[in-house]
């Protein structure tokens, strides 16, 4: 939590020109957080059912070698996952100094 209340938010209005970190949270990480119930129950059905969800897989097609019990991470067979990070820059150089700068 203290992690996250440090960065500064920025919206999708206001194009990076060297790097960007974007964070997905799920709802059981939101819940971690500290979300209150009551704004936890406006989310969709779908957003706090999640990706794994039998009728999830069905609407979305993770049948077959896109079930959910195959994959390696986030899946019903492994540990959750609450937030995902995801940097980028312009260059791997750029990428290497961010990585280490967010561990």
């Amino acid at each position: 939590r203290k992690w996250l209340g440090g960065l500064t938010i920025t919206t999708a209005a206001e194009k990076p020109t060297v790097r960007a970190l974007n964070i997905a949270l799920a709802y059981p990480g939101l819940r971690a957080l500290g979300l209150p119930e009551e704004v936890a129950v406006g989310f969709s059905e779908e957003f706090i059912d999640g990706m794994t969800a039998p009728q999830r897989q069905q609407a979305l097609g993770d049948t077959g070698n896109s079930d959910p019990m195959k994959w390696e991470w986030g899946g019903p067979s492994t540990d959750p996952v609450h937030v995902l990070l995801m940097l980028y820059a312009t260059d791997q150089p750029g990428l290497d100094a961010f990585c280490r700068e967010m561990s």
